[in-house]
Formats: C-alpha cells, structure tokens, sequence
C-alpha cells in the first residue's frame, strides 16, 4: 500500500492490529412456512378473504405455491389453510349484469319461456335477484326496460325443483360458477337444501358398519325381519346397499356371514314401509 494511503488511514485513527475482514451482515433466513401463515392470516384480517394476488409481492406467491402443492402437502398443513377459508381454486369473477341478461336472453330463444329446468340453476337466481331488486326500488329504469322487452315476468318467482336430482343440478352449477359447494342462504331454495343436506349427513354418515348392523339388529327385533324397506330411511338405504355390494363382490365374506346369521334378506327390498 502506498504511503500515501497509509497516512490517510492513520489520520482515520484506523487500527492496523485487528485482522478481522468487514463483511456484510449475513442475509435473514426465509421466512418459514407458518410465518407465512401468520401473514395470511393477518391479510385475511384486513381484506376479509385469502385470495391474496400474485402481484402482491412474496406472500401473493407463496399463496400461490401452496395450491400448486396442495396434493404434495401434509394433512395438518392443508387443515391449517382450510381452517382460515383459504380458496384452492380461484374463482373467476361473477357476470355481469349484461352477461346474464344475454344468457336470459338465449335462453328464451331456445326455450320459449322462463320455464325450463335450467332456470333453477344460477340464471334462476339472478331472476330472483332482478324481482327483488325492482320491488325495493334498486334496479335501474335501463335494466328494468330490458327485461320488460323480452317479457320478462316479474309476477312470480320461482318454485323449488321437485327432485333431488333437480337441486343437485343446481349445486353443480353453483359449484361450477363458484368453485365451492358453500351456498349462502340469500340463495333461498338451493341454500335450504344444502343446509338440510349437510344436517342429515352429519346425523347419518357418522355410523360405522357394525354400528348399522346393531340398528338392523334392533329393526328385526321390533319387525321379525330384517327386510327394511329403502322408504325406512338411512337404514333402508343402508340394508340395500349390502345386496349391490354383495352382488358385486364387494362385501367381505365376515360381513356377509354376520348378515347371513340375522337372517338377511339379500333379495330385493320392499319398498313400502
């Protein structure tokens, strides 16, 4: 070193004994997997959701790499996110008001009415949703003009589908324009039915096998047979399920001789009660 730059580090006070090397402080570890959890959870607190976009930096990637992961992650982990409302599959953004009344529209071409089973699905909603508004003064002279052009009926609403099959229709077109089963109850006949639903499954799914073999134990008992009609309930429905497992090979020759000990009736079922 020249002498020059010796006496400008001495005029410095610098201190030619130490032999240590300056070095940059070393870089923070990545944050960890529920420290980003943390973060989403305090995102959640002040946007009300977990649809944390890409553009919003790390955490919006990170969410992001988590539904790419979702098959690869742990059970606790997945829990975890569904505990906080986290969306797996983003849903795309709802119609339009236009793009619903062109879908309406269409849909009368097609069909000559309002009447048809599709209109129990979403497009029966917004139906719904376009009376309510003008009964409470809220839809617009320009909507309510459209609707009047291609008759629109603002008399009635709609009644409940008649099957079950007809309401399950109507959950997979809110699934598929949603990207979840979670009706809310402003959607009056599929949110009731969906609520009814999840209460009966909660009270008939939970028996194990054994624990429907007691009932059908308990039916014999009071009936002197164990031919349950399907029209008797989960039991029924339970009891035939036996026969078609049975049938298909699909029952395990333990339960299938703890049936034959009751005195199955691996016929068909009545189906009156």
């Amino acid at each position: 070193m020249g002498e020059e730059r010796v006496r400008k580090l001495d005029d410095l006070g610098f201190n030619w004994g130490s032999t240590r090397i300056a070095r940059s402080p070393p870089p923070s570890p990545p944050p960890t997997w529920d420290e980003r959890l943390n973060e989403l959870t305090k995102y959640k607190e002040e946007h009300g959701h977990c649809s944390v976009p890409r553009s919003h930096g790390p955490l919006g990637t990170w969410v992001d790499k988590q539904r790419r992961r979702k098959g690869k992650m742990s059970k606790e982990r997945v829990q975890k996110l569904d505990d906080l409302g986290f969306v797996w599959n983003p849903r795309a953004p709802p119609p339009t008001w236009d793009e619903r009344f062109e879908e309406l529209s269409r849909h009368k071409a097609e069909h000559g009415g309002f009447d048809e089973p599709e209109c129990h699905g979403p497009l029966g909603d917004w139906m719904d949703s376009q009376r309510i508004a003008r009964n409470k003064g809220k839809l617009s002279k320009e909507c309510a003009r459209k609707l009047d052009d291609i008759g629109f009926d603002w008399s009635s609403t709609r009644g409940p589908p008649k099957t079950w099959d007809e309401r399950l229709a109507m959950l997979k077109n809110y699934k598929a324009e949603h990207g979840d089963c979670n009706v809310p109850q402003k959607h009056r006949t599929l949110g009731s039915w969906v609520d009814e639903s999840a209460w009966r499954s909660t009270q008939n799914l939970a028996l194990t096998w054994d624990e429907r073999l007691e009932k059908l134990k308990e039916y014999k008992a009071a009936h002197g047979n164990c031919s349950v009609p399907q029209s008797h309930g989960p039991l029924g429905s339970w009891v035939n399920r036996q026969r078609t497992a049975r049938n298909k090979d699909k029952l395990s020759k333990e339960r299938v001789q703890k049936l034959d000990d009751l005195g199955f009736d691996w016929g068909t079922s009545k189906q009156s009660a």
